[in-house]
């Protein structure tokens, strides 16, 4: 496996996030939120609709044309934003102190009817920058995914995910996931930066999955060959 990241500048601070705490006796401390009318599971990991953790926002179903076998079923659906500059999703309950994984992933899926993907809108954890989301920078800005990774210290109890609109279209997002990690991993990790996820790769056996996810890797860090 190779690993490349790009180190964020600033402290993250009290943050606003999509995710919802699953149930503990079934994946412990793995907690996922996806755009959803109703719970289900995927991976033997459970999503919960993101409904309660956020009150903006409208609910949208991606085209039929988009919904794909080979997508995850958390990309049939999308929130999108077209009102307010800034739209926080909030994940409360967490461990202050702890290193968090943050994935968020984006399906357009043509769900306006406009076949016109936003251009580019940003993430912030907090008030601190996380990254810009440009679909066309994908070779299928319409029907494609885009996921972005972030590794954190939470300095408090909870963690907000903000979608932020730059003039470059309506933001929207498909789901929020959060991942605890053992504070000895990512050791560049502090509370006075973060990593930003440039790519994962899997460079060892060639009989796995594309994309390796949990339970096949227990940190579900999705993992390309």
């Amino acid at each position: 496996m190779a690993e490349y990241a790009e180190v964020l500048g600033e402290a993250i601070r009290s943050a606003a996030s999509s995710v919802i705490q699953v149930n503990h006796r079934s994946i412990s401390l793995f907690e996922l939120v996806s755009v959803t009318h109703s719970p289900y599971v995927t991976t033997k990991l459970a999503y919960v609709p993101d409904t309660g953790f956020i009150d903006s926002g409208t609910n949208h179903n991606i085209s039929a044309e988009y919904l794909r076998p080979i997508q995850s079923r958390r990309s049939y659906n999308l929130r999108s934003f077209p009102d307010g500059t800034r739209n926080c999703y909030t994940l409360r309950s967490l461990v202050r102190g702890l290193k968090y994984l943050v994935r968020a992933s984006f399906t357009y899926g043509n769900y306006d009817g406009l076949s016109r993907p936003p251009a580019s809108f940003d993430l912030h954890i907090g008030v601190n920058f996380w990254t810009t989301v440009n679909m066309w920078s994908w070779s299928d800005p319409l029907g494609g995914a885009v996921t972005v990774e972030a590794i954190v210290v939470v300095p408090d109890d909870m963690v907000q995910v903000c979608l932020v609109n730059t003039g470059g279209g309506t933001p929207f997002i498909s789901s929020l996931d959060l991942r605890p990690l053992k504070m000895k991993l990512y050791p560049q990790v502090t509370a006075a930066q973060g990593m930003v996820l440039y790519a994962r790769l899997n460079a060892g056996q060639a009989n796995v999955p594309y994309i390796v996810t949990y339970p096949g890797d227990p940190h579900d860090s999705h993992m390309q060959r």
